[in-house]
């Protein structure tokens, strides 16, 4: 809808409740990475929810209505009927190289790291 500007607005408020956070989670309550990962899934959640509420609210420019997320069966069909394929080549490519990633370790770390 061309309205970016809401959407920098409330990462930008995950972001400074998260720089509120960390200190406190890390530091004060002596959580460590913990407490870093808890202030951040606190932060941009708790933004997330809001942002949420703003789009059902309809007050930003555009509304979200819940029925339109009720799932239409022709629509996943196309959708698993590109991505799957997709998928299962991604999947063989991904094996395949850690066959040969495993097949290369076994020669030492300096063949590894070149």
């Amino acid at each position: 809808m061309g309205n970016s500007i809401i959407a920098l607005i409330f990462m930008s408020i995950a972001v400074f409740l998260n720089i509120l956070l960390d200190p406190i989670f890390i530091f004060v309550m002596d959580m460590g990475v913990t407490g870093a990962a808890l202030a951040t899934s606190i932060a941009r959640g708790s933004v997330a929810f809001i942002f949420s509420l703003t789009l059902l609210r309809g007050k930003t420019g555009f509304k979200i209505y819940i029925k339109e997320f009720i799932p239409h069966p022709k629509i996943i069909k196309k959708v698993f009927a590109i991505g799957l394929p997709a998928s299962v080549g991604q999947s063989v490519t991904a094996i395949g190289l850690s066959i040969i990633v495993g097949v290369v370790a076994n020669f030492g770390p300096t063949v590894i790291s070149g």
